[in-house]
């Protein structure tokens, strides 16, 4: 899919802009679009044809034929993510096992691909700056979002720096309490309106932490709270049955924010984590060796 109709769904969400009628209008009617000429599009959204060629043309495509093109291709794949994956997570009554996988991959790389769109690579560098000068990185998050947060806490671990990511919501509350300025303090929901994470982040902030959020795009709450907002593609329900692509897009963002912050500093960073190599090589051979 062109990244052009990933970045109109995201145009037609904003409060403000010239071209949200326009997105909105298409996302909206996106089936009878496919079929309208673009004076038809024009008259409806009550603006003129040069708008929505300029429109387009932000998005990527060389015009509205190139863009209605793209849509008519990917249109099926657009209106089953917006209808039956936001609203069901990974449930599907009567759908074959084969159909199923093959949704479940398209709508994962989808939203792996509609993330890092997301990234601002001026932003991710001053991180990998901020988190290499951290004193301690505390990582907060529940449910499937804490499994996101122990991932990334142990990657760093290895790193050579010091972190935390308890499980446990009072022992969070416990940690955030302990911040100070050399404290950088990571909150992990997609939603966003997680109680927990969002109170631990506010504590963190008060005693001096530099806080960071990670979401999903929707303005909410624990963005409110975080000096910098990390934000992946809202393809989930937050409260869906089940929450698999989100974490999935949660690593691979985070993935490439690590990557970005060893690759910068790889002279200091890498001699810490081969350190750790030869001990799980030795666990390893010596696991062989009595079984």
């Amino acid at each position: 899919m062109k990244s052009g109709i990933v970045q109109l769904q995201a145009l037609a969400k904003q409060s403000m802009g010239s071209y949200q009628d326009i997105a909105k209008y298409i996302v909206t009617n996106a089936e009878t679009v496919k079929t309208m000429h673009i004076t038809q599009l024009a008259d409806e959204c009550y603006t003129s044809p040069a708008t929505i060629v300029r429109m387009c043309k932000k998005l990527g495509y060389k015009g509205y034929t190139d863009f209605k093109q793209d849509l008519v291709l990917n249109l099926h794949k657009w209106f089953f993510e917006k209808q039956e994956v936001y609203n069901r997570g990974y449930i599907y009554p009567n759908k074959a096992a084969i159909e199923i996988g093959e949704v479940i991959t398209n709508l994962t790389i989808n939203g792996m691909i509609k993330s890092v769109q997301f990234l601002d690579s001026e932003l991710v560098t001053d991180l990998a700056k901020i988190l290499y000068e951290a004193e301690r990185i505390d990582f907060y998050g529940c449910g499937i979002s804490n499994l996101v947060a122990q991932d990334f806490s142990y990657r760093f671990l290895r790193a050579g720096k010091n972190t935390s990511a308890f499980a446990d919501s009072h022992i969070q509350i416990s940690q955030a309490q302990q911040s100070d300025a050399g404290c950088v303090a990571v909150g992990i929901s997609y939603s966003g309106e997680t109680k927990e994470v969002i109170a631990s982040l506010e504590i963190a902030k008060q005693l001096g932490a530099y806080t960071i959020s990670f979401t999903s795009e929707e303005d909410n709450s624990l963005a409110q709270v975080a000096e910098c907002n990390i934000t992946v593609a809202q393809i989930e329900h937050p409260e869906g049955y089940v929450a698999a692509a989100s974490r999935i897009e949660m690593l691979h963002v985070m993935d490439i924010i690590y990557s970005v912050y060893a690759s910068t500093y790889d002279e200091t960073i890498a001699p810490k984590i081969s350190r750790t190599r030869p001990y799980f090589k030795k666990r390893n051979e010596d696991g062989e060796k009595d079984s």
